[in-house]
């Protein structure tokens, strides 16, 4: 498969001067316990908006229709565009009904955000490792062209996520068809952010070299996952005998509690999806846990219960 090239028929607009600052509204949606993303671009003032924006909010609300709902989109977090650079934002959007009542799948950011700052947990960061793959790849043994075409995707993907303003700190090319890349280190609501736009951007990019990734199960069965890696200011810089102590706490809350949370969430149904793993590690002196999850399962919602089962509050799951 050849690489995209930018012929002189389309390189000459997009060498126009142009001034319209643009902003990109990106939302989810979920349907058969998997999520699907959807966006669109409307003009902004380039008077008020000629200036970098900081606070997303400042966005106008817009309304949405989708596959599966309508309703109205209120910008949450701006990232820069690197598809249309110069003034131009991509914003990450909460959902709402007409009745200004968010959506029941998509209402987990509010929660995240809420239950992180009644928790308090000083200096804790997670990472999150997102496995894909590409459809077009899954059932052919990849020769080195193919490889080839993948770095590139990885690279440029890398590029622009870090012009957005992602962190992605590592991608993985593996020998098999399986590859991951890595959002944070950040606290639990920025990199759920980070994870959800890092996804919009790798399919962006992707479609530029007329492949399609997929965020779901190499083979028809399988569950494909995501590892959230977390850690907090002890466990990282505190001495051994501080790290571990806390680490230990840490997993017996998971251990404890963790599928207890999950099952306050109506997206969470134990019958299509197997029980989390837990995990510690020592590297270097720098204690962490890891848990692997379904894929398809929010962000947020996993992140919030975390937050919750390693917390020495007792939330209420009822209302959570």
């Amino acid at each position: 498969m050849s690489a995209p090239q930018l012929t002189t028929s389309t390189k000459k607009y997009w060498d126009l001067k142009d001034k319209t600052v643009r902003a990109e509204y990106v939302w989810v949606n979920f349907s058969n316990h998997f999520w699907k993303i959807f966006s669109k671009t409307r003009n902004l003032d380039s008077m008020e908006w000629s200036a970098p924006i900081f606070k997303s909010a400042k966005i106008p609300r817009w309304n949405f229709e989708d596959l599966y709902n309508s309703g109205s989109l209120q910008p949450a977090v701006n990232f820069d565009d690197p598809f249309r650079p110069k003034h131009s934002y991509i914003t990450l959007c909460e959902t709402f009904l007409e009745e200004e009542v968010p959506m029941p799948f998509t209402r987990y950011r509010k929660d995240c955000r809420t239950k992180a700052t009644v928790a308090r947990l000083d200096g804790h960061y997670f990472h999150i490792e997102q496995e894909f793959h590409f459809e077009e790849y899954a059932n052919i043994e990849l020769t080195i062209a193919h490889k080839d075409v993948i770095r590139k995707v990885l690279d440029c993907f890398y590029k622009a996520a870090n012009y957005a303003g992602l962190c992605i700190c590592s991608f993985n090319l593996r020998n098999n068809r399986l590859f991951k890349y890595v959002t944070g280190p950040s606290n639990a609501l920025r990199v759920c952010d980070e994870l959800w736009m890092s996804r919009f951007i790798f399919q962006r990019v992707a479609e530029e070299f007329h492949l399609t990734p997929c965020f779901g199960p190499l083979i028809s069965g399988d569950v494909a996952h995501n590892t959230y890696i977390f850690s907090s200011f002890n466990m990282r810089e505190g001495s051994d005998q501080e790290a571990m102590g806390e680490a230990q706490i840490w997993l017996e809350g998971l251990q404890t509690k963790f599928t207890r949370m999950m099952r306050s969430s109506i997206i969470f149904d134990e019958r299509i999806r197997p029980s989390p793993t837990y995990a510690l590690f020592d590297n270097k002196g720098r204690t962490h846990l890891e848990l692997k999850i379904a894929c398809d399962i929010d962000p947020y919602v996993v992140t919030k219960s975390i937050i919750m089962a390693a917390s020495s509050i007792e939330f209420n799951v009822q209302n959570t």
